[in-house]
């Protein structure tokens, strides 16, 4: 993907949130939190996170609540990540509270991709 194409899919994504200021103010967190634990974005992870992110702001705007009916799936997060995913999920009003499962997902691929030297 090049450089231009990556920029058009993360404007798409902002775009599409619903709520450009918040798209950004959130993903500026996310990165912000991940580096002060060492972990950088690669522009495919920002992307999937950007995309997820997307979801999230426009479920809270429509009230289209995910619920996660078995929470045992996620029982490998790591707390950690669960807990990340969560205090970001707060930065974001009439956000169900099982969007956190599906965030930490993100975070905790990342994270593995890392300590296996992927990214």
């Amino acid at each position: 993907m090049t450089e231009n194409d990556w920029k058009v899919r993360y404007y798409e994504f902002s775009k599409r949130s619903g709520d450009t200021i918040l798209f950004d103010r959130i993903i500026n967190e996310i990165k912000r939190c991940l580096q002060a634990r060492s972990i950088i974005l690669n522009q495919t992870q920002l992307l999937g996170i950007a995309s997820h992110v997307s979801g999230m702001i426009q479920r809270s705007i429509s009230k289209n609540a995910i619920v996660v009916e078995n929470k045992d799936l996620f029982s490998e997060i790591s707390e950690h990540n669960l807990e990340l995913a969560a205090s970001i999920c707060h930065l974001i009003n009439g956000l169900n509270d099982d969007e956190k499962y599906l965030l930490s997902i993100h975070f905790e691929n990342v994270e593995t991709e890392q300590s296996k030297g992927n990214v």
